[in-house]
């Protein structure tokens, strides 16, 4: 067994937008809150003083429009309403992607496939960013996504959001998640604020292991890739229809084993803010080696859903569930309500299981619980759908915290625009964005369960296609439903629910005070508020990374993968090119 093993998948791709093209903000003192302050300088005004006679503009730039464009220009819409004196320009870079739609194997409901073009700009919206900031120029708020923010917090051109967030009263640090907060800190310093976490969850199959292998994995709450293989690894049968991991072959750094290798002994092969790289040292060939060992061992499938892309069905096909049997599944936290719920209908032969799948893996009713997946420190790491930092050359800096912090709102957060499946910083958002999701009520990871049971002076909308409400279970003496799991102490579960169709459908949705949740629907929140808040309290690091050396990685990684290239060569390549770019 090879030395190298992985835990979050995602950690490569840390954060999916960035802010962009940044129009300049206006520089009219009689526009601004911050009046008579020197450039470059916060007015030190809280913004709980701001009344309703603030006024200004600014610009929050983003990268991609999805997912931000949407929310940005919902909260914007808001917040100017809140302080009509105010406005909020939002400008993208990167156009549209397209979205391609095919029909799911049992023809029901269309799959919406995207097909996005962005990479190749990003060199052009970095060089654009950078060029804006050295010249004091820029927006005033930028999604940090695809860009080298841990170059412009050193180099001072990022704001400290710190003195904002202690000195305005308004702002309880109580009310979000300290911990993913202080995560993203370099150097104490809070640079930007996350809106949103993301984080891998470990499932397997009991049926697969032997009684004591079941003990231990009962007794854990967090492993990495390589216990997991170890314990796995003994019983394996290479002829049955099997895997051990759902993790694909090749080098994309999503749901790969190379981007889960990567992500876990990322730091062992670069520190950024030190400007040290060690790919070259035969630990990263031998990564290489290990990934192909598993593909060739049958541990692992070859097939790369993200080559398939371009082909709507093709693609689709691939998202469909795993044949065989898989020992582990790194999924997202996104799967995690859809694994505490069945659907229900009232023609029960009419049922159609179709388990949500994220890049090809999803949950199966039988499926346990293991923790959270972690690093090879034994951290767990988190990724963010969604993080603003404010330009330390910002001409209206308390305006740019006042509507950085309206971001952070309850109401704003719990706005289905936000982000599917990332959980919101902001605590009671988390609750309600759950609430709905377990009423059936919310966008995309929605639990249709049925309809919710809104007050009493609502009707209840039927589900079935005969219009009549689904049947319900009959909670036990001790409330809890018998065909729903139980999260225990250790974070495994048992009686797993069946997983069906998705409520992909937009539309208006109900705000979670006005949804009442049926008996079953609260103790699927419950349960799944319960697993939340374990793995969330678990989470305790955010890795400095940057995608121009990641698409160096996974780029001249693919070449050991295609065959053009040995590991060694690949290896010595990387470290050429990065050591280039981290001293530039």
């Amino acid at each position: 067994m090879k030395k190298f093993a992985a835990g979050a998948l995602s950690l490569l791709m840390l954060l999916s937008t960035a802010g962009c093209s940044g129009g300049n903000a206006s520089t009219d003192a009689d526009a601004n809150v911050s009046t008579n302050v020197p450039d470059g300088q916060s007015s030190g005004q809280s913004s709980a003083s701001l009344s309703q006679d603030m006024q200004g503009e600014i610009t929050v730039s983003i990268f991609n429009p999805m997912p931000g464009k949407a929310f940005l220009e919902e909260a914007a819409g808001k917040f100017q309403t809140l302080y009509p004196n105010t406005k909020i320009n939002v400008e993208t870079f990167a156009a549209m992607p397209e979205v391609k739609t095919a029909e799911s194997a049992d023809g029901g409901k269309m799959v919406s496939m995207v097909s996005d073009a962005s990479d190749a700009l990003k060199p052009d919206y970095v060089t654009q960013i950078n060029t804006q900031l050295m010249s004091g120029q820029g927006a005033d708020i930028f999604d940090i996504g695809a860009l080298p923010y841990y170059r412009y917090a050193m180099s001072g051109q990022l704001e400290d959001l710190t003195p904002f967030m202690d000195t305005d009263d308004s702002f309880r640090l109580s009310d979000y998640r300290q911990n993913i907060l202080e995560a993203v800190q370099i150097d104490g310093k809070q640079y930007f604020l996350p809106l949103d976490y993301n984080f891998d969850v470990v499932a397997y199959a009991p049926e697969l292991f032997t009684e004591d292998q079941l003990n231990t994995l009962r007794s854990k709450d967090k492993m990495t890739i390589e216990e997991m293989m170890a314990l796995a690894e003994s019983n394996f049968d290479s002829s049955a229809d099997a895997r051990i991991f759902s993790l694909r072959g090749g080098a994309g750094p999503r749901s790969t084993m190379f981007g889960a290798l990567l992500s876990e002994h990322y730091t062992e092969f670069l520190d950024i803010p030190q400007k040290k790289a060690a790919f070259n040292t035969g630990d990263f060939a031998n990564l290489l080696t290990t990934v192909k060992d598993y593909e060739e061992k049958g541990y692992i499938p070859t097939d790369d859903i993200q080559r398939a892309a371009a082909d709507a069905q093709q693609a689709l096909s691939l998202m469909q569930n795993e044949s065989g049997s898989v020992y582990f599944k790194n999924v997202s936290n996104a799967l995690l309500m859809n694994y505490f719920t069945k659907y229900y209908s009232k023609d029960k032969s009419n049922v159609v299981r179709n388990n949500i799948a994220m890049n090809g893996v999803s949950l199966n009713d039988t499926d346990e619980l293991l923790g959270v997946a972690a690093n090879d420190k034994g951290e767990v790491p988190y990724t963010a759908t969604q993080a603003y930092a404010m330009n330390a050359n910002s001409a209206n800096k308390d305006l740019a915290w006042a509507f950085l912090k309206f971001l952070l709102s309850e109401e704003t957060q719990t706005s289905t625009a936000m982000s599917m499946g990332g959980v919101p910083v902001n605590i009671s958002a988390s609750q309600n964005k759950a609430k709905l999701q377990a009423a059936g009520v919310s966008s995309g990871m929605a639990v249709p369960g049925g309809a919710p049971r809104m007050n009493p002076s609502d009707a209840e909308r039927p589900a079935g296609e005969d219009g009549q409400a689904p049947d319900r279970p009959v909670l036990s003496e001790g409330g809890q439903a018998p065909d729903r799991p139980v999260l225990s102490e250790d974070g495994q579960s048992s009686d797993r629910p069946v997983d069906a169709r998705p409520n992909m459908e937009q539309g208006p949705q109900p705000n979670a005070a006005d949804v009442t949740l049926t008996e079953d629907q609260q103790q699927i929140y419950d349960v799944y508020m319960e697993a939340l808040e374990k793995y969330t309290l678990m989470i305790n690091t955010f890795p400095i990374t940057d995608d121009a050396i990641t698409s160096v990685v996974t780029s001249e990684a693919q070449n050991f993968f295609d065959g053009s290239k040995s590991a060694d060569e690949v290896a010595s390549l990387i470290q050429n090119k990065v050591e280039l770019y981290i001293n530039e």
